[in-house]
C-alpha cells in the first residue's frame, strides 16, 4: 500500500481521498496511524491525570512547559513524516494548556497578585498571538519550504511567553496563594484539560473566561472528532515524555527539554 495514502485519511485536515475508490478507502481505514482514539492515548491521559492529581498549579504549568519544549526538540530533529506527527502533538498540547490557563490560572492572578490586571492583559495578548500563529502552522503542508520556519517563528513567541511566566509570574503565584489554594487550582486545571478544545481557535474571545469556557464546550467535540483522523506520534512515547516532564517539574523551579534529540531519525 502506498504510504502516502495514510495522509489522505489521517492528515492534519482529516481529508479522505474518495477518488481512490471504496476498496482503497477501506484498506486505509484499518491502518490509521497513531491517532488519539488509541488505547495508548487513553493510557497516556489517565497516567497524566493520576500523576497530576493534587499537585500545585505552578508545578503543573512547568510540567506542561517542559513537555512542549521536548516535543519541539523532537520536531526539529526528526524526519518530515515524523515532524508532521510531532507538529500535531505540539498543537494538541499547547491548545489544551493555554485554554486551561485562561480559564483557571489567569482569573486568579487577575484578582490577587500585584499588578494583576496588567499581567492578565499581557498574558491573554500573548495567547491570542500564539493561537493565530498556531492556526497558520496547523493549516500548512509539511512539505512546504517555509513549514519549519513558521513553526520556529511560533515557538519563538511561545518560548518567550513561557520564560516570562516561569521567571516572573509563577513565583508571584506561589508567593500569593497558599499551598491548599494552589493544589485546588491545580486539580481544576487538570480536569479542565480533558474538556477544552484541542486545537487553536483565535476567534473565541478569551475575556470574559465564562464565555470562552461555554464556547469551548461547544467546539471541543468537533476538535476531538477531527483528532480521530489526524496523525500523531506513538502515544506511549508521549506518555513517557510526559512522566519525565512531570517528575522534573516537581523537583525544579524551571523547565528544560528532557528528550535526547539524537534518538530522532534525520
Amino acid at each position: 500500500m502506498d504510504p502516502n495514502l495514510n495522509r489522505n485519511i489521517t492528515g492534519t485536515e482529516g481529508v479522505c481521498d474518495m477518488n481512490k475508490g471504496q476498496s482503497t478507502f477501506q484498506s486505509v481505514k484499518y491502518s490509521m496511524p497513531n491517532n488519539l482514539d488509541s488505547k495508548s492515548n487513553l493510557n497516556y491521559k489517565m497516567t497524566n491525570y493520576q500523576e497530576s492529581k493534587d499537585q500545585p498549579i505552578d508545578r503543573l504549568i512547568i510540567g506542561d512547559h517542559t513537555l512542549v519544549r521536548t516535543i519541539y526538540d523532537k520536531f526539529k530533529m526528526c524526519s518530515r513524516k515524523e515532524a508532521n506527527e510531532w507538529r500535531n502533538q505540539l498543537i494538541y498540547e499547547i491548545a489544551r494548556h493555554s485554554v486551561s490557563e485562561e480559564l483557571i490560572l489567569y482569573p486568579l492572578m487577575r484578582k490577587r497578585i500585584p499588578d494583576g490586571e496588567k499581567w492578565y492583559q499581557d498574558s491573554i495578548q500573548d495567547h491570542q498571538k500564539i493561537k493565530e500563529l498556531l492556526q497558520e502552522v496547523q493549516s500548512m503542508d509539511p512539505s512546504s519550504s517555509d513549514f519549519g520556519s513558521k513553526v520556529d517563528e511560533t515557538m519563538k513567541v511561545l518560548l518567550s511567553h513561557i520564560d516570562e511566566e516561569e521567571i516572573q509570574l509563577l513565583p508571584l503565584i506561589r508567593k500569593t496563594f497558599s499551598e491548599e489554594e494552589l493544589i485546588s487550582a491545580g486539580n481544576s486545571f487538570v480536569r479542565r484539560k480533558f474538556i477544552v478544545p484541542t486545537r487553536p481557535h483565535s476567534s473565541i474571545p478569551i475575556d470574559p473566561p465564562t464565555l470562552e469556557g461555554l464556547l469551548g464546550l461547544l467546539i471541543a467535540p468537533i476538535d476531538k472528532f477531527r483528532d480521530l483522523f489526524t496523525s500523531y506520534p506513538d502515544q506511549d512515547k508521549v506518555a513517557e515524555m510526559s512522566r519525565e516532564a512531570t517528575s522534573f517539574a516537581q523537583n525544579s523551579s524551571r523547565s528544560k527539554s528532557m528528550w535526547d534529540s539524537s534518538q530522532c531519525r534525520h
